[in-house]
């Protein structure tokens, strides 16, 4: 009842800006459309312009014709007679001020160059106003399409495969073709989770697939192979670590400790390039991950 009564009223104030009135024919309503159109157009020489009437009249136009029809094809086939109004009413440039123009006349060069280029950029200034109303017009078309489509199309075909593939999977029990679960190895099991902490779950599952059907772009290879040697790393780091605090004072596991931290000062150069570069090619921002810190890891392993 509500949104009868907004509709009604946005159809009142319509009307009211056209003048007309509600039971008017819209063959009435089309040639006062007309009249206004030609008066306000900001290209007309009526003394009359003005672009933001003029932008009231077409909306109102517009909200009258979705109203008081209910034809799609009769709305995109009077939609198209505004479209070609405008162009009617548009004066020809190249028809005003013939005789006087600096480009034609005997000016001097840099009038004409000048006048040349203000053609150009008014030029350029109204074929994007055209291509906004365009814009503007085909989203009011495809909202009358929506308006008007089947409603629970979409919802219907879904649940019709739904229900045809409940109806394979029963076939199948029924035939004996599930009997041999409880033979497979990790039945009555959970399912092993894997997920990783800077990835969204359905995005590293379609990543995992990917990479298991080789189909894997390379910066999800080195993601990988990024998070490996960290974990290796890291593994390396501790092993030495507790081999040093069982004997502090063996000179042969101090060394050890020396050139494990050399190792991992190397590998921590390789890393964090490959670190940079996949950064520069992941798809989303969410999706980077840090620079291996051998300061902060060595802390954490003397703790």
């Amino acid at each position: 009842r509500y949104q009868h009564t907004d509709r009604s009223r946005l159809l009142q104030i319509s009307c009211q800006v056209l003048g007309v009135k509600q039971d008017d024919s819209l063959d009435h309503i089309k040639s006062v459309y007309h009249d206004l159109v030609k008066k306000l157009h900001p290209d007309s020489s009526s003394g009359q312009a003005n672009l933001s009437q003029f932008v009231k009249v077409q909306n109102a136009y517009k909200t009258i014709l979705t109203q008081a029809l209910d034809d799609p094809d009769e709305i995109e086939e009077l939609t198209r007679d505004m479209q070609l109004d405008e162009f009617e009413n548009k004066v020809l440039q190249h028809r005003t001020k013939l005789s006087t123009d600096p480009a034609t006349s005997t000016a001097s060069p840099e009038e004409k160059q000048a006048t040349l280029r203000q053609r150009m950029d008014k030029a350029v200034e109204e074929t994007a106003d055209y291509h906004v109303r365009l814009v503007d017009n085909m989203t009011v078309e495809m909202n009358i399409q929506q308006k008007y489509q089947e409603p629970g199309r979409k919802g219907k075909i879904v649940q019709s495969i739904d229900r045809i593939a409940e109806d394979f999977i029963q076939q199948a029990v029924q035939g004996g073709q599930f009997d041999n679960l409880h033979q497979l190895e990790g039945y009555g099991k959970p399912l092993k989770e894997e997920h990783e902490g800077l990835l969204d779950g359905t995005e590293y599952r379609l990543n995992k697939m990917l990479v298991n059907s080789g189909y894997a772009p390379n910066w999800i290879l080195l993601g990988k192979e990024i998070r490996e040697d960290k974990k290796f790393l890291r593994a390396r780091l501790e092993d030495r670590a507790e081999q040093v605090q069982k004997k502090p004072r063996c000179n042969e596991k101090q060394l050890n400790w020396k050139r494990a931290v050399k190792f991992v000062e190397e590998q921590t150069i390789r890393i964090n390039e490959n670190v940079d570069k996949y950064n520069m090619h992941v798809p989303l921002l969410k999706m980077q991950t840090v620079r291996f810190d051998l300061n902060r890891e060595m802390e954490k392993v003397k703790k």
